[in-house]
């Protein structure tokens, strides 16, 4: 048996009953005579290195190197356990010799371009693994470097054209399946995405990560359905990331199924209460959502956890200041709107609500017009904000201002309500019943169900 021979020997039955790693691939190269002193240092190193000595396994090595310096196999894993020491230049050092011995060795090149390849020096890494399928076609492994660091360098189309050789060669691997699909993606080509995904599926059914993918791609194409059945047979194989909860929870979102998305974002925030801080987005999306369901108690709620880690949020402070004002908690609604004004006072939104508020319950009404003149000098075409200057208006009992300002609102915005219904009595403060009801009429048009503007209208039309 020759040196070269008893080295892959040892190595292999050392991983056999260590399971530690070591290298068995075989080279083909002339033989050469052995000694005796080489194979025990080696036979210790490789010892060591299976049981993680990795100091002890390079002295062996080293002194192994003193009888059979030639010995290609010896430097590449000296140089891998420099590399993994931390000495890059010894690593290099000893990865150069290895392909100074053998120049043609596909093995040599391949480790040299793999220690580039985590240097990050691609070019270098590139070239290598070039001479890697020069020398060995079939030589996977260099296919799917290539794969990597093109992907790396955005260098889309050459990765997908090495990843297609991975597929030839190991047509059962879901990973280059896998790393197509990615590619493709990243070339908007959906369609083979999905494919290589798809097969990445097949050939793993318990790996996850593809059917997360999946959805994401059926998202973009507008399948719904099968987005949400990807995900769920994501959660099947992969139930403690909340990831794909947010997403099925923000699909639902999006198709107005907010009981369903209140669902699948609460699991996914439950899950590891640690992260919510991670996920503000949630509560802002929670809280949109029991609005629309009328569960204002459980959005003040939401709201309020998302101030707590984002206090200067302005749309979020303004929701809830709004809700408090819909359930009747005036103190805290007025000083939500303060409090945004406080911090921008140029938010012309609140500037307006919060002279609403006020003007509503006839309560500083001086005040409130300020404020409503304040937003309208931001926006000076807003009807609703004309409005509100009107109510300010009538709630101060001037009549006149009030018709003025509530004909003009109607004209920036001609389908409110609202505004038609304070036009309305506007009119009626000025005299002016035939043009009341007209305006009231056209509110019930729009609001069918206002039964008080219902009864302003038969009140003044008698019946």
């Amino acid at each position: 048996m020759k040196f070269k021979d008893l080295l892959y020997t040892l190595h292999f039955v050392l991983y056999a009953i260590l399971i530690a790693g070591c290298a068995t691939t075989k080279i083909a190269r002339k033989p050469q005579e052995y000694d005796y002193r080489a194979y025990l240092h080696y036979s210790i190193g490789a010892v060591r290195e299976c049981e993680g000595l990795i100091d002890e396994a390079i002295a062996e090595y080293e002194k192994a190197l003193l009888y059979a310096s030639q010995e290609t196999l010896i430097h590449q894993y000296l140089g891998i356990l420099y590399d993994k020491k931390g000495f890059k230049d010894k690593a290099f050092e000893e990865f150069k010799k290895s392909i100074e011995v053998e120049p043609d060795n596909p093995r040599a090149h391949f480790i040299l371009g793999n220690f580039f390849q985590n240097e990050e020096k691609w070019k270098e890494a590139e070239k290598e693994f070039k001479k890697v399928i020069k020398l060995s076609p079939e030589y996977v492994e260099a296919y799917f470097s290539l794969g990597t660091i093109y992907t790396h360098l955005e260098k889309y189309r050459n990765a997908v054209e090495n990843y297609n050789k991975v597929t030839l060669i190991v047509p059962d691997n879901p990973i280059p399946y896998y790393n197509l699909g990615f590619c493709y993606t990243k070339l908007n080509d959906n369609q083979k995405a999905v494919s290589c995904y798809k097969k990445a599926a097949q050939l793993d059914p318990k790996w996850a990560s593809p059917y997360f993918n999946l959805g994401i791609l059926y998202e973009a194409n507008g399948d719904t359905q099968s987005a949400l059945k990807s995900w769920e047979r994501f959660i099947d194989l992969n139930p403690k990331d909340p990831e794909p909860y947010l997403r099925i929870g923000y699909l639902y979102f999006q198709i107005n199924m907010y009981d369903r998305a209140i669902i699948y974002m609460k699991r996914a925030l439950n899950m590891d209460p640690k992260r919510e801080k991670l996920f503000p987005q949630v509560y802002f999306l929670l809280g949109i959502a029991y609005t629309n369901l009328h569960q204002n108690k459980e959005a003040i709620e939401v709201y309020n956890k998302f101030l707590e880690l984002e206090p200067k949020n302005e749309i979020v402070r303004y929701n809830l200041s709004a809700l408090h004002d819909k359930e009747g908690h005036f103190e805290d609604a007025v000083n939500g709107f303060r409090y945004l004004i406080k911090i921008n006072p140029k938010c012309a939104d609140a500037l307006n609500y919060l002279g609403y508020i006020f003007a509503e319950k006839g309560d500083n009404l001086k005040e409130a017009e300020e404020l409503i003149k304040s937003a309208l000098k931001i926006e000076p075409n807003n009807g609703y904000f004309i409005d509100s200057l009107g109510w300010v208006y009538f709630k101060m009992g001037l009549y006149k201002e009030a018709l003025r300002e509530l004909k003009r609102a109607v004209r920036f915005t001609p389908n409110d309500p609202i505004i038609y219904d304070h036009l309305g009595d506007a009119y009626i403060k000025n005299g002016m019943e035939r043009e009341a009801i007209s305006s009231w009429q056209k509110s019930l048009q729009l609001q069918k169900d206002n039964e008080e503007v219902r009864k302003k209208i038969r009140e003044w039309q008698g019946e």
